[in-house]
């Protein structure tokens, strides 16, 4: 699976971490079927304090009509985010 967006964000308990730009999800390398998926986000803005704290974020990112959410991401910043997720996200409805 490839998928391409405009918007998203990363919270932390509830908290906004970051505003995410255009991302994409794609295969992680050698993973074929039922694998993990490697998203890379444009970071727009970021809580220092939050970002920095370590530990694990959620990701919320707007996919057409819904929102899809991956709990408990690591996530390696800078001017792109980086992290690995499962294939299937939690399917929001956008105005969540």
């Amino acid at each position: 699976m490839r998928v391409r967006g405009e918007r998203g964000e990363v919270r932390a308990g509830g908290r906004f971490v970051a505003a995410l730009g255009r991302w994409r999800l794609e295969p992680a390398e050698g993973v074929f079927r039922g694998g993990r998926l490697v998203l890379t986000a444009r970071v727009l803005a970021r809580d220092a304090f939050w970002s920095e704290r370590g530990g694990a974020y959620d990701v919320e990112l707007d996919c057409g009509s819904c929102r899809w959410r991956w709990r408990g991401l690591a996530v390696a910043w800078g001017e792109e985010i980086a992290a690995v997720t499962s294939e299937r996200p939690e399917v929001l409805d956008a105005a969540e």
